[in-house]
């Protein structure tokens, strides 16, 4: 089993462990920032949300970059990629939480508990398969 660089595989476990975890951390960032704007600086919790998300997405792009995927890509040709991830995911999380909840009628927390799990499966595989994935030649 070829793992060095993760392998030519679309899903790797190892690999999809540690992206998760990156995403946690840059998750904690989002977390830490809104926290901070909001109990120290008097910022709405919109507002602290907002650069709470930002800061996380750009802490994640970083972790995934070079320590998920070790990409030798141009970072003027992942992060736009990456952040197209994230956007798309954004709407697919807003798109599944009102059909699981408006439609389906879940309660709302395990709806999205549900629709991280599968915000983060796509995520990993549009960022394994498109984002990261060097040309083949």
């Amino acid at each position: 089993m070829k793992q060095a660089g993760w392998g030519n595989r679309i899903f790797s476990t190892p690999q999809f462990l540690l992206f998760a975890l990156m995403g946690s951390i840059g998750t904690l960032f989002h977390y830490a920032v809104l926290l901070l704007l909001v109990e120290y600086f008097g910022c709405t919790a919109l507002v602290g949300s907002i650069a709470g998300s930002i800061c996380g997405a750009i802490v994640n792009f970083i972790l995934n970059h070079h320590i998920v995927f070790q990409s030798k890509l141009r970072l003027t040709k992942t992060a736009p990629r990456f952040f197209s991830v994230v956007s798309v995911g954004i709407l697919l999380n807003a798109l599944l939480m009102y059909i699981l909840v408006q439609r389906l009628l879940m309660p709302y927390f395990l709806a999205q508990l549900l629709t991280t799990a599968i915000v983060l499966l796509f995520n990993y595989f549009l960022n394994a398969v498109w984002t990261f994935k060097a040309t083949q030649h």
